[in-house]
């Protein structure tokens, strides 16, 4: 990936990936589970607190000030921080005491591409509170409960967005781990994901219930949130031809293995062929659906309509 507008990218996926089934289409073979035929979730929705609140969930579920606003364990990322690459970003990095820095090159064309895509609608809620990151990962290090209520995280997690204080959590040796092993457009895939569960909280996703595998639709969506991510850096010329295209599938397959092991009862999110699909649904959705591409993953959330725009 690289930091300036280049030579254009353009990809076709060489998948057979189709495209997301009606919300009243029931599931009728065996790789329909990216397409829902229900709600997100069984338990109602979580409200969209404001920064330094939390769901207090014996309150009525009242938005209130948290005690410690940034756990103390944790690194606030700026959302519009120079970043210190010129040029190609894969492997500009060289230690994981550049994690922050890493990370912070992503984050202002994640904005950008919220503010365009969200243009009709209040685009401020769509951004998440903050983006916390774990400095330091390993044993001894687990953070205070107290301090994400709501939200369980283990040193090692991936990256998650936490609906009851509305923040992105990092670990920044996971974080590290997938832009050295895997590549650099790892980590703003991975990061767009947890924008994809920003903007259903935003819509008011149902919470999953006690059954694990409701949550797979709305994973699956976020998903394809993802690539329509990927393809706007693709559109707007920020992809490297070649590298970046495999590094994304290569991201995708070291996701979904981590389900892969697992019963289908009790997965949480997509598999390697589903999280490939999901992904895909979006990347190829093109300027005129966007995010709208993603909608018929679950029944109860749709995140937008088709823009105005054109390829």
């Amino acid at each position: 990936m690289r930091t300036g507008v280049v030579t254009a990218l353009a990809v076709v996926a060489s998948l057979a990936v189709g495209t997301a089934a009606s919300a009243t289409t029931p599931p009728t073979g065996q790789n329909d589970p990216i397409t829902g035929a229900g709600p997100s979730g069984s338990v109602h929705a979580l409200p969209l607190c404001p920064v330094n609140t939390y769901v207090d969930p014996q309150a009525g579920r009242s938005c209130l000030p948290l005690g410690v606003p940034i756990p103390e364990e944790t690194t606030k990322l700026a959302t519009d921080a120079p970043c210190a690459a010129t040029g190609e970003l894969e492997g500009f990095f060289t230690d994981p005491s550049q994690t922050v820095a890493m990370i912070e090159c992503f984050l202002p064309l994640m904005g950008t591409w919220i503010t365009e895509e969200w243009s009709a609608r209040a685009a401020p809620q769509m951004v998440p509170n903050n983006y916390l990151l774990f400095a330091t990962a390993g044993p001894g290090v687990n953070p205070d409960p107290a301090a994400i209520p709501g939200c369980l995280f283990s040193p090692g997690d991936g990256p998650f967005y936490c609906p009851w204080d509305g923040n992105v959590y990092l670990d920044a040796g996971e974080v590290w781990n997938m832009y050295s092993q895997i590549g650099d457009v790892s980590v703003p895939l991975a990061l767009a994901h947890e924008l994809g569960h920003r903007f259903q909280h935003a819509d008011q996703f149902l919470q999953a219930g006690d059954d694990p595998t409701e949550e797979i639709p709305t994973e699956n969506q976020a998903d394809c949130v993802a690539g329509v991510f990927m393809d706007w850096l693709a559109r707007n010329e920020y992809l490297t031809p070649g590298d970046d295209a495999a590094d994304m599938v290569d991201t995708l397959v070291w996701l979904g293995q981590f389900e892969e092991g697992n019963a289908v009862s009790q997965r949480t999110h997509g598999d390697v062929d589903q999280r490939l699909r999901a992904f895909y649904v979006g990347y190829n959705a093109g300027w005129s659906d966007g995010l709208a591409a993603c909608n018929g993953f679950v029944t109860d959330m749709i995140l937008a309509g088709p823009t105005a725009q054109s390829s």
